[in-house]
């Protein structure tokens, strides 16, 4: 049985937790960078949060040597 935090969430929230439109939701998709799924193949899509985790990605954070400005 599945949880709500392991549930497969719609565009329109998977746009929301990702701060993106869901326009851009589509794109993502089109391009093969984000999986997306029905139900019996028909229906609105749904996506994994782990899905949508995957595409988070940290940026480095660079640390300056004796404070100046570059």
């Amino acid at each position: 049985m599945s949880t709500s935090s392991d549930a497969p969430l719609y565009l329109d929230q998977a746009a929301e937790y990702l701060s993106v439109s869901p326009k851009s939701i589509r794109r993502m998709v089109s391009r093969g960078d984000l999986p997306a799924y029905r139900l019996g193949g028909q229906g609105r899509l749904r996506f994994l949060k782990a899905d949508l985790d995957a595409l988070l990605v940290p940026v480095p954070t660079v640390v300056r040597q004796g404070g100046g400005h570059a």
